[in-house]
């Protein structure tokens, strides 16, 4: 048993979170803040501006291009309605995820005769088809929050947009570069329209800034912060009817925090489009639907059942992935290469992302999961990273056996040619080491970690304590509280066939997602070690607490 750090308060904990993962003081971090100056920010709303107050027909023509995850969504949702709610009906595109890959492609440019162009979460590294754009005469406006494209001579490669609004490209020259495409779309709404009130607008970007794993200081801080309290109103004027059906449908209540932006409703904006070639624009049209569209409930319904079926096929991927790796029962889990890059055909393009996070943090290494694509010889994947490894950087050391590529630190998406799996495994692999002095992370003996001991009697005011410096999320983990449970094993439920556990002690909800296999492992002991957070939980106004088991370990260890 480890215990990290000395805090003898939560305080204590996020005071060296914020030191250690922000580039501002705990003072700063608490501080309540502006909006905060983005570079080209303003010369985007001008360039906007001048379609939509223009006399010319042409020049009332706009593309708004986003992506198919829950930011890309949200950011085509927002900025959509910020330039509807100047008179103006923009065409709306999210790229075909399976028949036409991440980002704007020229496919997409082909269909637009004139006009403008906006991107949204996405284009930074869309060099070619850019350059049809404008070779076609089209205004283009780049909003995205990802890194550029990286030539061989190490230098940043940027398309040739009328305007790039990236935070990303030039950090220095804003005062702020965290947003996600969601956050900066919003930026833009917003000015575009000073006079008006944009609650509903706001909640979809706070979603996407949970959902896209982006810092939680800053104005990012305070958006989300802002976007909890506008969607617990839940109102008309916080909350888009599309959005109040998924609400209803998944009886979330009126007690939302940034655990269900990130556990409940983003997968429900990603689902459709991990499941299907276009899903994404069924998550869209919901959103940008009206109160009184009878076609409301029944898309709610068809987004809510396609994420129950994105969680079965996750299930049974990882199944037969798990028996890959382990490559029968005479191999352990100690003797798994790692990090991790694993091909396992027909298990669908959607949903390789999900895969490669859950090998990640199940064998704390980055990962790479590939599958087949539409592409003959091509294979389509997902790679997720710890801490201690920047992926991206890792990919553009070795782009020369990448097809396409792109991403930031913690994660990335990419292709490669089917004949270079096996060379590019083994670069893959050292390319991860060589950013590592000392011991690889994974081959450390994992430890249950935590920051507090839980102490019954004072729950209340360890809640209270907590909600002081919420959200959590990114750089702002919550604490992490240690208990020792003795129990009776008849009590323990198994959820999820048996891969979850309940159990009560001391008055307490205990609830572990995925741990299941680990207490049976232990010999399911009366007498254990936990280690995790502490949620509220609501049922008809009434407020109890729930720990969140991340771990757990025999007594005595």
């Amino acid at each position: 048993m480890r215990k990290i750090g000395t805090c003898n308060s939560i305080e204590e904990v996020v005071r060296q979170n914020v030191e250690k993962n922000f580039p501002v003081s705990f003072e700063e971090f608490m501080e309540e803040k502006g909006e905060p100056y983005i570079e080209n920010l303003d010369e985007t709303i001008s360039l906007i501006n001048s379609f939509l107050d223009s006399e010319d027909g042409n020049k009332k023509n706009i593309t708004i291009v986003g992506d198919y995850d829950c930011d890309g969504i949200s950011a085509t949702t927002i900025m959509a309605a910020g330039i509807m709610l100047r008179g103006t009906q923009p065409k709306l595109r999210i790229p075909h995820r399976f028949s036409e890959g991440y980002g704007i492609n020229e496919r997409i440019i082909d269909s637009i005769d004139d006009g403008l162009l906006i991107t949204v979460d996405n284009g930074i590294a869309a060099i070619d088809a850019i350059k049809k754009a404008k070779e076609k005469g089209l205004t283009v406006i780049i909003t995205d929050h990802h890194l550029a494209a990286i030539g061989e001579d190490g230098n940043k490669v940027l398309p040739e947009a009328d305007i790039i609004l990236d935070p990303h490209v030039n950090p220095e020259n804003s005062g702020f570069e965290d947003y996600c495409g969601a956050g900066i779309a919003y930026r833009i709404a917003r000015g575009l329209n000073p006079d008006k009130e944009l609650r509903t607008l706001l909640v979809l970007a706070s979603i996407a800034t949970v959902a896209d794993v982006m810092p939680l200081y800053g104005a990012n801080r305070k958006l989300v912060s802002e976007g909890l309290l506008a969607i617990n109103e839940q109102t008309d004027e916080t909350v888009l009817p599309g959005l109040s059906a998924l609400l209803a449908l998944t009886r979330l209540g009126d007690h939302i925090n940034e655990v269900d932006y990130g556990f409940t409703l983003a997968p429900l904006f990603n689902a459709p489009g991990r499941l299907h070639d276009d899903g994404s624009e069924m998550v869209v049209r919901l959103l940008t639907m009206g109160k009184r569209n009878p076609e409301l409930l029944p898309t709610a319904e068809r987004v809510v059942n396609n994420n129950n079926r994105r969680k079965e096929l996750v299930r049974l991927a990882m199944d037969e992935i798990r028996k890959q790796l382990m490559g029968g029962e005479e191999v352990s889990e100690a003797d798994i290469q790692k990090p991790i890059v694993v091909y396992q055909p027909g298990i669908g393009e959607g949903v390789v992302g999900l895969i490669a996070g859950r090998l990640c943090e199940e064998y704390r290494c980055p990962v790479i999961c590939l599958t087949d694509s539409k592409d003959d010889g091509i294979l389509k994947g997902s790679a997720r990273s710890i801490p201690e490894i920047h992926v991206k950087n890792v990919l553009d050391s070795i782009q020369n056996l990448c097809y396409k590529y792109g991403g930031h630190a913690g994660a990335a998406g990419l292709s490669i040619k089917e004949e270079n799996f096996a060379e590019f495994k083994d670069a893959f692999r050292k390319a991860c080491e060589d950013q590592i002095e000392g011991e690889y992370p994974w081959d450390r003996i994992p430890e249950i970690e935590y920051d507090l001991e839980l102490v019954e009697n004072s729950l209340d005011a360890l809640m209270e304590e907590q909600k002081r410096f919420a959200p959590y999320g990114e750089g702002n983990p919550k604490p992490i509280f240690h208990r020792v449970c003795n129990i009776d094993p008849a009590t323990v439920n198994y959820l999820g066939q048996n891969a979850h556990i309940k159990f009560i002690s001391e008055g307490v909800t205990f609830l572990g997602f995925n741990i299941a296999k680990k207490y049976r492992e232990l010999g399911e002991p009366s007498v254990f070690h936990v280690s995790g957070t502490l949620e509220e939980s609501w049922f008809r106004g009434e407020r109890s607490y729930q720990f969140q088991i991340a771990d757990m370990e025999g007594f005595g260890v």
